[in-house]
């Protein structure tokens, strides 16, 4: 099992992907499929814009760009990869901030999608081949 904040898996031969999911309380996933670290682990400091931060922007948006697709309860991640160019899907947190932003701005965006949790398994089985036995 990769531990990983980058949790890499292919929808089909041609498309890859990553799952970034939030640890902590405002994750609604369920607590087998938080798989390595958070991103924000990554992250220090509240955006002062130091170098290390603009490093730190810089790199993952250059991992997003190389992805298809990106599934995440992470707010900014699912814009960051949207504007990546990838298909997102957005996973409601606990508190149903995603929805709202997805509802408000996003619901036409043709690579901007709302993934219901029931259907996660469904749609992406190739996630839950990463969880640990």
């Amino acid at each position: 099992m990769q531990e990983s904040s980058f949790c890499a898996f292919r929808e089909n031969y041609w498309q890859q992907g990553a799952f970034l999911p939030r640890r902590g309380k405002e994750s609604a996933l369920p607590a087998e499929l938080i798989l390595g670290r958070d991103i924000s682990d990554l992250w220090n400091g509240w955006g002062d814009g130091s170098a290390e931060q603009a490093f730190l922007i810089g790199g993952l948006l250059s991992i997003l760009k190389e992805l298809d697709i990106v599934i995440s309860d992470r707010l900014h991640i699912c814009i960051a990869g949207l504007l990546a160019g990838c298909r997102v899907y957005f996973l409601d947190n606990n508190y149903g901030k995603l929805s709202g932003v997805y509802r408000q701005s996003l619901s036409d965006h043709p690579r901007a999608n709302l993934l219901p949790h029931s259907e996660l398994s469904v749609l992406f089985p190739e996630i839950f081949s990463l969880v640990r036995e």
